[in-house]
């Protein structure tokens, strides 16, 4: 048993203590009077200790804090009149003693009661201990700023629903027909639907049962695509529809309700029961508490994505958290929004709108499934890298037509960064620290990669433009090794995987590297031609690359106006050519995919972008502009830039350039975005959220600023890749493509499918005494695009996908697949999801339809 010291029994120090606090409390309410600052004294807006009211309660309620006033056995000890209060270790768990020993307040306020008689701990008459509610509570000393009251939706389906503001109840079929069973009803307690929690507001099933205190009050389920309301309970609740009682019998609005057991004539319903309607509004009142619940029918894109609520005076804002599991975004994306709340200078101004985003759910959940058992799967059994674990992986699936982020699984997903933070306090993961799992925390399709051999088709499609020639080029590569390029000895030789003859079609469909390092150095040469054999033909034996190079160092780097291809690649993809400084935050994040929701909150844009070079600073804009990016850079993806002005070497930095890797990193979100322009040969701009009530069309993006010649050439050689012509790198999903092609060729439409694989070496091996001690880090990418059109070949509906598996190129031994072989098995795994995604447009059924 654990007791305090008895005190000394004098008044003194009480009074001395509440003139002190009254002294404190008047130059705080000073302060914030001078700083203009407002207080809600509505008991909302106060700091409240509720773990620990509830632990100390849970203590004195066993005993483990008790009241005691047994007189002391030492007699020069005095027990006050108001006893003593002590912790009694006999009475008390582990945890509990843990808390006493732990907690300073606890024992402040032990001491408190035995020196005042009062304070947080109270005894009345009856003898019984109680606690001051208030004692620790303090108002907050900031202004409470006004709430952003906007709300969520997403894509993809339209689930009936019933939603309140605390409350959403979506209706999903489970597949079964007849009646639902015992196991299909969710049932919500009283306190579950009429005071919804923090942690559960978000259900889905097929069928609902809100009990009362006894007995059910109501069941809803769906039958067919309809909602039905059965009323089972008239004596405990007050049920309103539209304004009229429905469960008391002999009225007009019964009648009424009644009467719609004509819109299911099929259906065995039972007596007290009818369906609902679109629209409909609901208000349940439970009678002997006098809670109520509102509810609106209807269906809803995604349903209630979030709620808000006011917690010690801050507005707390919860996604649905089965949702917030699947798709972390989501909370980011709410997070980011609490903070440009916090730091926006005028949050009256903020717009409230209703955010429309542009997931799929039911396409995020089918292929985030996969890809997570497949990235588990390979980093327990196949990896050659230890700490696998902590390697990232990504989709990102885009609709080609208007720009649509439908899905992005990113790993590692939360369940797996909780045991990786358990791992790392246990030390059995050493080296992991908690910026590390921050940084894996975000969504990984947002932060730069390397993209490995996937560059190709881009960078194809700029040279080719602007240097049509070099279209022409065949090269015959060698096995095992090149030693002399364009007529220069190299230091050291680089692989190659011939003997092949390799032409522009051969470069994309088989990858060759060796092809990508001439076209790479022949568009910088001078004089260059190329022969009827695709031959390069110089005025020397060699190239002459005198005007960029000095050796191995290329002096000024490679931002020049005489290398018109890497304007052309950053006006076709959006990629930076060098870092301006002046631009700053808008040069590192593409604020695009959020541009609708800003101009929703009334961002302008001018803020969103970077000042125009050489443009007067506007501050009002500069200010603005930074909130946004301090806000939302941490759920918006990285910028790719080049940064050719520091490209100073050939060997070192600009071959690594060429071949994905250096500094030709980008997001895999804006990857798939420059895949769904090639494919598509107009400008789309990818999005996460949209404008309600405007549908964007492919007509509505630019057109790509390439030659049709061009983007004929670079889709030759990648129909070839995905179709598994001889020597393809993406053949283990050719047969899949091909498959798709018969299928919608069966209904009259055309099905087209260009792709493109990357392997990036990240990190060479790790030798020591000529012993691999560490193998290398390879990344495995895979690129596919997906369109389905009508006889005349207009588009009906297209998918742009990019799969990355960081360090998962390299497998442990001979296991198969491997190098980005591992992407493409993985795509491959998942695109009957694609299939499906592409027959369920409107546009494909009904051209379908027509054959």
């Amino acid at each position: 048993m654990h007791t305090l010291p008895l005190p000394q029994i004098q008044q003194r120090p009480l009074v001395t203590w509440i003139a002190a606090c009254a002294v404190l409390l008047g130059l705080l309410a000073a302060v914030l009077f001078v700083a203009g600052a407002h207080v809600d004294d509505s008991g909302t807006n106060y700091y409240v200790p509720e773990g620990y009211r509830k632990n100390v309660t849970t203590m004195a309620k066993v005993g483990a804090i008790r009241h005691d006033k047994t007189a002391p056995a030492d007699p020069r000890q005095v027990l006050p009149p108001w006893g003593r209060m002590i912790f009694d270790d006999a009475n008390a768990n582990p945890r509990q003693e843990q808390f006493f020993e732990e907690s300073k307040r606890l024992r402040d306020d032990l001491r408190d009661f035995n020196e005042t008689g009062g304070g947080f701990f109270e005894v009345r008459l009856d003898g019984k201990i109680y606690i001051a509610r208030q004692y620790h509570n303090f108002a907050l000393p900031y202004p409470k700023r006004p709430s952003w009251r906007g709300s969520f939706s997403l894509a993809g389906e339209k689930l009936p629903s019933l939603v309140s503001e605390d409350l959403y109840m979506g209706f999903s079929a489970t597949g079964e027909d007849g009646a639902p069973t015992a196991e299909d009803y969710k049932l919500l307690r009283l306190d579950a639907w009429t005071q919804p929690g923090k942690s559960q507001t978000h259900y889905r099933a097929r069928a609902f049962e809100l009990q009362g205190d006894e007995s059910p009050l109501g069941r809803f389920t769906l039958v067919g695509d309809r909602v039905v309301l059965q009323l089972t309970n008239t004596n405990e609740c007050e049920v309103k529809l539209n304004g009229d009682i429905i469960n008391r019998s002999g009225s007009d609005a019964v009648k009424n309700f009644m009467a719609r057991r004509s819109d299911v004539p099929e259906a065995k319903l039972a007596n007290n029961a009818a369906p609902l309607r679109d629209g409909d509004r609901l208000r349940i009142r439970h009678l002997r508490t006098g809670r109520e619940i509102a509810l609106r029918y209807g269906r809803y894109a995604g349903g209630m994505v979030s709620r808000r609520w006011l917690e010690d005076g801050r507005e707390v804002n919860l996604v649905d958290p089965e949702l917030a599991a699947e798709l972390p975004y989501f909370q980011q994306l709410q997070d980011s929004l609490n903070r440009f709340v916090q730091q926006h200078p005028r949050p009256d101004q903020i717009g409230q709108p209703n955010i429309h985003l542009t997931i799929d759910r039911g396409l995020h959940s089918s292929v985030n499934r996969i890809f997570l058992d497949a990235v588990r799967g390979f980093d327990t059994r196949r990896s050659s890298v230890p700490n696998i674990q902590l390697e990232p992986a990504s989709i990102c699936i885009i609709n080609a037509l208007n720009g649509d982020v439908l899905a992005m699984p990113s790993y590692p997903a939360p369940a797996d960064l909780q045991s990786m933070r358990q791992r790392a306090q246990t030390g059995s993961m050493p080296g992991v620290t908690e910026a590390k799992l921050r940084r894996l925390g975000q969504n990984q399709n947002l932060t730069l990669i390397p993209i490995g051999s996937t560059t190709k088709p881009l960078l194809a499609s700029a040279i080719w433009d602007t240097r049509p020639e070099l279209s022409k080029l065949v090269i015959d590569e060698p096995e095992g090794g090149r030693s002399v390029l364009l007529g220069y000895k190299l230091a050291a030789p680089y692989g190659t995987v011939g003997p092949r003859r390799v032409d522009s079609k051969g470069f994309l469909r088989m990858s060759s590297n060796d092809y990508t390092l001439h076209l790479g150095l022949l568009m910088l040469a001078k004089g260059v031609t190329i022969g009827p054999n695709g031959a390069p033909k110089f005025a020397d034996e060699k190239a002459d690359l005198s005007s960029f190079f000095r050796g191995d160092m290329i002096p000024g780097g490679l931002d020049r106006a005489d290398v018109p291809a890497f304007p052309k690649l950053a006006e076709c993809y959006d990629v930076g050519t060098v870092q301006r400084l002046t631009d700053g935050s808008a040069a590192m994040w593409d604020v695009g995919v959020l541009h609708p929701m800003l101009r929703q909150l009334g961002v302008k844009d001018a803020s969103m972008g970077a000042p125009a070079e050489g443009a007067t600073p506007d501050k009002s804009e500069a200010e603005m502009r930074e909130i946004v990016y301090n806000s939302f850079s941490s759920v918006l993806p990285e910028r790719a830039n080049l940064q050719l002005d520091t490209v100073s070497s050939v060997r070192g930095k600009y071959t690594s350039m060429l071949l994905g890797s250096g500094t030709n990193y980008w997001s895999n979100l804006k990857l798939a975005e420059a895949y769904a322009r090639l494919g598509t040969g107009r400008k789309v701009q990818a999005r996460l959220t949209t404008e309600a009530g405007k549908e964007t069309r492919l007509e509505d993006f630019p057109e790509l600023p390439l030659k049709r010649e061009t983007l004929g050439l670079v889709h030759a050689g990648m129909q070839e890749c995905a179709e598994g012509v001889e020597g393809s790198t993406a053949s283990r999903i050719s047969d899949s493509v091909k498959s798709a092609r018969a299928k919608f060729a069966t209904k009259g439409l055309q099905f087209f499918a260009i792709a493109k694989t990357g392997t990036a070496t990240r990190r060479a091996p790790v030798m020591k005494h000529g012993v691999t001690v560490e193998d290398k880090r390879e990344c495995a990418a895979f690129c596919l695009y997906l369109e389905v059109r009508d006889k005349s070949g207009t588009p009906l509906a297209a998918l742009s996908t990019a799969t990355y598996l960081q360090d998962r190129a390299a497998t442990r031994g001979d296991t198969s697949p491997k190098n980005s072989a591992v992407a493409v098995q993985l795509t491959e795994d998942f695109f009957p999801e694609l299939l499906a995604w592409l027959e369920s447009q409107p546009a494909v059924k009904k051209a379908g339809a027509a054959k």
